[in-house]
């Protein structure tokens, strides 16, 4: 989707420019998508509602579709390890991705729990509690600015979104491949 098609769809001036108006503008289309109730913790709180780190209860969710770890099609995932609490919100997610007809969309799964801290802190990534996920690594990348150099599909987004999960893409400018499990920030 190019820049123009995407700043029609999150209702911004479709000038090409990907800038603070088009972000600003994509946080609230997708922040429009969220429940009333947002279900996760604030990034203050995580510890209170997942546990510790690392240590965290984890259920397996079957996926509707096979996805490939690392986009290896040697290596099928069926299904995947994400933290108790977020296991039936993330099956929601992957069930209206597969029945929106966008599974073509996801070309890798990348993984979910990974006991580590955010890339160049010493802060706990979502991903030590399972309560992330990490799609289409190839093409997004940690640094990689979305939509200018990232490719995520806004459709994706949509579908985290209305399961209350932020997309690192629209609500951090980077690393369009991560999604998680908590409030945003902003």
């Amino acid at each position: 989707m190019s820049i123009i098609e995407l700043q029609k769809r999150v209702g911004t001036v479709p000038d090409g420019f990907w800038g603070p108006k088009s972000i600003a503008a994509c946080q609230r289309h997708l922040l429009a998508l969220f429940p009333k109730v947002n279900p996760w913790p604030s990034y203050a709180d995580r510890i209170k509602f997942y546990g510790h780190p690392g240590n965290v209860e984890m259920l397996r969710i079957g996926l509707p579709a096979a996805l490939f770890l690392y986009g290896d099609t040697s290596n099928p995932v069926t299904s995947v390890g994400v933290h108790l609490k977020c296991a039936e919100s993330l099956a929601r997610v992957f069930a209206d991705i597969h029945e929106r007809g966008l599974w073509g969309l996801i070309r890798s799964y990348d993984g979910c729990f990974n006991n580590k801290n955010i890339n160049g802190t010493k802060t706990k990534s979502n991903h030590a509690w399972a309560a992330a996920v990490d799609l289409n690594h190839a093409t997004n990348r940690e640094f990689s600015p979305w939509p200018t150099h990232s490719n995520m599909a806004i459709e994706l987004m949509e579908c985290f979104a209305r399961e209350a999960w932020v997309s690192a893409g629209a609500f951090w400018g980077r690393d369009a491949m991560h999604f998680e499990a908590v409030k945003p920030t902003n």
